[in-house]
């Protein structure tokens, strides 16, 4: 143990020298750094997910960021996963394992509007990508653990862990099977929290989601059906004074869907889209929150429909525009039935070799496990990466989010935003640090809360 604090130490004492004395990296830092390994605010994490085809399989991460040149690459694009020695073979193979410890700067962990507490979290992930391409199919597994421990506050230890795979299996040229399954252990940050319990440690949650279908396009003309199956469960926890228990596993749920697609191209540059999915939500409880009061049941039948299409006029500039509706029908008559517009706008440009530009505006209902309204939720995103030279790249990223709550007069708008700059020694080593601020105003004062947080990071694969 002593030994595995060592490096832990020295981190901290080179993020304090950061942080006093080097102003100037702090303010030049993200797109690689802050966005791609923190934590997606579940808010924005739940409008962007929710309405691509596939949701991504990978858990929360911490801190809060958006990464949104991930986010915004379109579910059609599989991984490359062919290796330029392997072009001329019928199949390629490839792992690649990677190791990435981050030591974070948090100036409020508990996301408190008064009497704020900071603390360096030490974050370890070992993770392993294992990707397979032959004539016709292609399959991808993602394996991670991370570890976060906390300097001053060891109640708040905790594990995730993550494994998900992805792919097709090719019946001929014009169908396929697309199918994705993952189990995700994953832990609520503070900042998520709509109630302002504050819990002795995260709440956990873990979280199956299977998704199969059939996909037919022998000319123009695409079509894809099938089935997805989610299952979320939360753990209890007490609060932070150890005095009064926190209910969340009364918001144990399953979601069963049929979805069903249609597209078909204009022209090699524009597609036209339309789906939608039908299903039911159940929850465990026969009461939803009846570990803390008899509140109505919030099983319901859910449905959403969305039209739009798919650009991409040059290799420089690419996306995706679609435009519906959404409902949730209640089977509580107390309930009142919660139903509203959705869409998705997607641009990624490539404005020159070294810099791109992503843009992700979406509007979504979801439910989420603490509250029992449905809440509509209004976000976008935008982020810049440019590479100097060979080795450096530096990124910014924005995103906003308002979450307006069905029957409640009540809305939150969230900010957020950073830079990062990354270091590339070699193809297998990279050196980075990252800057986040995020905010949050409420009509509920208490949950209103301002957070920096500054990361070091050094990732290593093979």
């Amino acid at each position: 143990m002593t030994q595995s604090l060592l490096p832990f130490h020295a981190s901290r004492l080179l993020l304090a020298g950061f942080l006093t004395g080097s102003a100037c990296l702090c303010l030049s830092v993200p797109a690689a750094m802050a966005a791609s390994p923190a934590k997606t605010d579940p808010m924005i994490k739940a409008a962007i997910e929710e309405t691509a085809e596939t949701p991504a399989p990978m858990p929360a991460a911490e801190p809060e960021t958006v990464d949104v040149q991930q986010l915004l690459q379109s579910d059609e694009q599989q991984p490359d996963m062919t290796q330029s020695a392997a072009v001329e073979t019928k199949s390629a193979f490839r792992v690649t394992p990677s190791l990435t410890l981050q030591e974070r700067y948090d100036d409020n962990i508990f996301a408190e509007n008064t009497n704020t507490n900071d603390d360096y979290v030490t974050t370890i992930t070992p993770a392993v990508e294992i990707g397979w391409e032959g004539d016709q199919s292609h399959a991808v597994l993602n394996a991670e653990y991370r570890y976060n421990h906390y300097a001053d506050h060891d109640d708040l230890e905790h594990h995730d862990f993550m494994i998900g795979t992805k792919g097709a299996i090719g019946i001929n040229s014009a169908l396929s099977i697309p199918f994705a399954a993952s189990i995700a252990q994953t832990h609520e940050d503070y900042a998520d929290d709509l109630t302002r319990q504050i819990a002795k440690t995260p709440i956990k949650q873990q979280t199956i989601d299977t998704k199969a279908g059939l996909k037919f396009k022998p000319g123009r003309f695409g079509l894809e059906l099938g089935g997805q199956y989610i299952q979320d469960e939360f753990d209890d926890e007490t609060d932070l004074a150890g005095t009064t228990q926190i209910i969340r596993s009364d918001a144990d749920r399953e979601t069963t869907l049929g979805f069903l697609g249609l597209d078909f191209d204009v022209s090699e540059s524009v597609t036209l889209i339309a789906k939608g999915e039908y299903g039911t939500r159940d929850y465990d409880s026969n009461n939803y929150q009846s570990g803390s009061y008899s509140g109505p049941q919030r099983d319901s039948d859910i449905w959403n429909a969305l039209a739009g299409f798919r650009f991409a006029p040059s290799k420089q500039l690419s996306g995706e525009f679609l435009v519906g509706y959404q409902s949730y029908d209640y089977d509580d008559v107390t309930l009142s039935d919660a139903d509203d517009m959705i869409g998705t706008l997607r641009i990624t440009w490539n404005a020159t070799q070294d810099t791109t530009i992503g843009f992700l505006a979406a509007r979504k209902m979801f439910e989420d496990d603490e509250l029992v309204n449905a809440i509509t939720q209004d976000s976008a995103g935008l982020s810049l990466s440019h590479a100097l030279g060979d080795h450096w790249v530096v990124g910014a990223d924005g995103q906003y989010a308002l979450l307006e709550f069905e029957g409640l007069s009540r809305e939150d708008t969230i900010y957020s935003g950073g830079l990062s700059l990354d270091y590339q020694i070699n193809d297998n080593f990279t050196l980075g640090a990252a800057y986040e601020y995020s905010t949050r105003d409420s009509d509920t004062n208490t949950l209103e809360y301002d957070r920096n947080q500054v990361m070091l990071r050094a990732k290593g694969q093979l």
